[in-house]
């Protein structure tokens, strides 16, 4: 929906602050507390609120916006016990959320904004985002403000839109003032948004800038970019996996109606690797349900669409989406060579005239490499902290996490 022109609080809905006190969540989840932005510090509100937290991985084995909200903030723990009991968030009649620094660090989930606004909520308020999370606000039509902004809100005054606009390039501007992504590019394919015109003079580019420069909508003729140029750019191909088919699927169905077609199916592929080891594994037989929905949902959406084909065959995966690669507008894939030698290329994709073969890297004469499969664990801690999709009372003073996009 396209938000007004003007944005005020309403009346009956209410403001949920995520505060460092457990104790004062539940007295506003319970309906017992409503607190307001001028009787709290930002140090009295919660930091590095991770989206692991907010919408744990087994949350996403729901597909639905509406199924994944009944558990928003469930990685949140006191004590090994939730701290938001499931459909808490949805049934306190919330419509802005408040937090301190760092709002969204952590995995680059969309689930973590969807269990926010499928609960209600409309406004996110901290005092700074991940940028990953920010653009998954973006994209889906959930307003950003700071704490200043609160204040006004909750005194009842109406805040122009731009207040909320501001500090972002103009298509983002477009976006928010359009309500998501979804709403701004119907609005591209009806003619309605006037794109701006490419301004940057001829200048040397790089290799992404040529790139990015060759595949500009919008501006006739030879086009230059520098960094903080705002175009929009025509795509050559995209993937999901099944992990996320499922809920692409969904919504191009609420968008689009349920016939919906692909303009150019052949330049996407779905995926069948991030779940595929998941039959057998003790912890993961509770959600063996939802996970066969979600392949099952992944193959339809194949069927209907006719997209490139990367399903499973005998329990083994023909690829793995994330070494996908785009050579012009044909997609080709790095695979190791077992799998060259033991699994059939799907004919709809491209084989590369040489196949390349996974190797390991050489390790540094400051860090000597374990031998056999050690090495990649060994890799894998040396490489980043250790995470974890819980937050837990009391908060480590002073802690950060590192944003993994």
């Amino acid at each position: 929906m396209k938000p007004a022109q003007t944005v005020s609080l309403t009346p009956g809905r209410r403001v949920l602050f995520l505060t460092k006190d457990p104790a004062l969540i539940r007295r506003q989840l319970r309906g017992e507390l409503d607190l307001r932005m001028e009787g709290l510090r930002v140090e009295d509100l919660m930091d590095d609120i991770n989206t692991d937290a907010m919408t744990p991985a087994w949350a996403c084995f729901d597909y639905r916006p509406e199924d994944i909200a009944r558990n928003a903030y469930a990685g949140i723990t006191v004590n090994k016990e939730r701290l938001f009991p499931e459909g808490s968030l949805m049934a306190g009649g919330f419509e802005v959320i408040v937090s301190g620094y760092r709002k969204g660090v952590g995995s680059s989930r969309e689930t973590a904004v969807q269990a926010e606004k499928w609960s209600g909520i409309r406004i996110a308020i901290a005092a700074s985002f991940a940028p990953i999370h920010a653009r998954n606000n973006v994209s889906q039509g959930v307003l950003m403000g700071d704490h200043a902004v609160l204040t006004r809100l909750q005194r009842g005054e109406q805040v122009p839109l731009d207040e909320f606009t501001k500090g972002h390039d103009v298509i983002t501007k477009k976006v928010i003032e359009y309500g998501g992504l979804f709403p701004f590019t119907k609005a591209c394919a009806r003619g309605e948004v006037e794109l701006p015109a490419a301004a940057t003079t001829p200048r040397p580019m790089n290799i992404a800038e040529k790139i990015l420069a060759a595949h500009v909508v919008g501006t006739p003729g030879p086009v230059f970019l520098a960094p903080g140029d705002a175009v929009c750019v025509r795509v050559d191909g995209g993937y999901s996996h099944e992990f996320t088919t499922a809920q692409v699927a969904y919504f191009l169905a609420q968008e689009f109606g349920p016939d919906y077609a692909l303009a150019d199916p052949r330049k996407f592929a779905v995926f069948e690797d991030h779940l595929i080891y998941a039959d057998g594994v003790a912890k993961m037989a509770p959600f063996s349900p939802k996970i066969q929905v979600l392949r099952d949902l992944q193959r339809a959406f194949q069927r209907q669409t006719g997209v490139l084909d990367f399903s499973a065959r005998d329990g083994v995966s023909p690829g793995i989406c994330h070494s996908g690669r785009a050579t012009s507008s044909r997609p080709r894939i790095a695979t190791p060579a077992w799998a060259a030698r033991t699994i059939p290329w799907p004919t709809a994709w491209e084989r590369p005239s040489t196949r390349r073969s996974c190797t390991r890297a050489s390790p540094s004469s400051r860090s000597p490499r374990p031998s056999g499969s050690s090495w990649w664990a060994a890799s894998a801690k040396a490489s980043r902290p250790r995470m974890s999709c819980s937050t837990s009372w009391p908060p480590t003073p002073g802690a950060r996490r590192r944003s993994i996009g």
